[in-house]
């Protein structure tokens, strides 16, 4: 079979993505392997950035859509003794009824839909042109998108067929973390989150509807179910009967800085789209997925399929919101890769300020007067090495904001940009 476009992997950024370009006329092959029915199943309860559906299009929910608006978040330091209230919102969506509408509006525009697992990438003259089922079933398309989250089933395989995004190889150590997460009552207010920074590297949260933990780094499940049920035991949480759960890896970092190859593009968490903070990359899926459409209706316009013409692709999105991610990124490095003592003395003398953690949550940019620094330097005055990694850290998360913003317009500069983004790394790991 040959189509338009083939996108793989039926989440939230690969339906949207099909259901616009469909309702652009093209015609779209969606493939996933499980049923139309179950598509969604897991995401019962999300939680959405309150810009997302203004920055892609999408009808904002209502009716059972709609759960709750979260506008009250708390953070808390390790042991739960110091509350911070953080000046931050966002939406706690029912993502099965959100998805499924995506897909109906795209159906309705005569999108395609297979159940078929995808088993690698057709590759012909240094170029995608299709993919193969693991059942043998080959389809062929010039333009091929991998939606298929952190698995990445087609962009992990381009290196063997000539191809790479990025000369920098993603490993599981540094490049994805745990979410860990159980469905249930848990007696806060429909409007509240809490965050508690109780666990080296990571934190616990509760909501409404869940609790759960996230790492940056990976655990087996046995011991992030002890983690977790030692936090609702410190902190005396009274939930409710556990109705699901679900566990998996998720990715910890900042964008993938090249999602592009000839015929091919990635989207969603197969691009390393997310928060790395709060775990949740269904918002910045949806933004790309939104660029990628757009771009890739002019490409299959114009019937350019090359590298140089879906850059354009990277281009907006690294400069658009892949500059917040990576500040998110560089917050969550400085946020969670000190000690509990540390930590608690932070948040004690405040040192990590409610403004600190907005920050991390939203990707705003923290500026800080004179007179700011002065006053943290004399709060932090009994703990000056903590202060200075804070300070110094802060600084190259800034220098990668910018870095971002300044990605290159062609591939031709992309090589020495992306050495200089990992040397800023290397600052921020320090």
């Amino acid at each position: 079979m040959k189509v338009d476009l083939i996108i793989t992997g039926a989440g939230f950024s690969g339906v949207f993505c099909a259901a616009e370009l469909a309702r652009s006329g093209w015609n779209v092959l969606l493939l996933d392997s499980r049923p139309e029915s179950e598509l969604g199943k897991p995401y019962t309860s999300i939680m959405l950035d309150v810009d997302t559906f203004s920055k892609t299009g999408i009808a904002r929910p209502q009716g059972d859509e709609l759960l709750h608006l979260l506008d009250q978040f708390y953070a808390y330091s390790p042991s739960g003794r110091i509350k911070k209230p953080i000046d931050f919102s966002s939406l706690l969506v029912n993502g099965y009824l959100l998805l499924q509408r995506l897909l109906a509006q795209g159906k309705e525009h005569a999108l395609k839909f297979v159940q078929a697992k995808v088993k690698a990438p057709l590759i012909e003259n240094g170029a995608v042109v299709g993919v193969q089922t693991e059942d043998g079933q080959r389809f062929h398309a010039p333009l091929v998108i991998d939606a298929s989250g952190t698995a990445q089933v087609l962009g992990l395989q381009l290196k063997a067929g000539g191809l790479a995004l990025s000369h920098h190889p993603l490993t599981l150590e540094t490049d994805y973390g745990l979410a860990y997460r159980r469905l249930c009552e848990t007696g806060l207010p429909a409007n509240e989150l809490h965050i508690y920074f109780a666990v080296e590297g990571g934190y616990v949260w509760r909501s409404p509807n869940d609790i759960g933990l996230g790492l940056s780094y990976w655990l087996e499940k046995e011991e992030a179910e002890a983690r977790l049920n030692h936090a609702i035991q410190t902190f005396d949480w009274k939930i409710g009967e556990v109705t699901a759960e679900a566990m998996g890896r998720v990715p910890v970092r900042y964008p993938l800085t090249n999602m592009v190859a000839p015929g091919f593009a990635a989207v969603g968490d197969a691009a390393f789209m997310i928060n790395s903070v709060r775990g949740g990359g269904i918002s910045a899926g949806l933004k790309g997925a939104r660029i990628l459409a757009d771009v890739a209706h002019e490409v299959l316009s114009e019937k350019r399929y090359s590298q140089d013409r879906l850059w354009e692709y990277n281009l907006r999105y690294q400069r658009e919101v892949g500059a917040q991610l990576a500040y998110q990124d560089a917050m969550r490095m400085i946020l969670m890769n000190e000690t509990s003592a540390n930590m608690e003395f932070a948040f004690e003398k405040d040192i990590v300020t409610a403004d600190d953690i907005r920050s991390s949550l939203g990707g705003k940019l923290l500026d800080f007067s004179p007179m700011q620094k002065l006053q943290k330097g004399l709060r932090g005055a009994a703990n000056p090495g903590l202060l200075l990694r804070f300070n110094n850290k802060l600084h190259w998360a800034h220098d990668l904001f910018n870095h971002f913003k300044a990605y290159p317009e062609t591939p031709l500069e992309y090589v020495q940009w992306e050495d200089h983004l990992h040397q800023i790394q290397e600052h921020l790991k320090q």
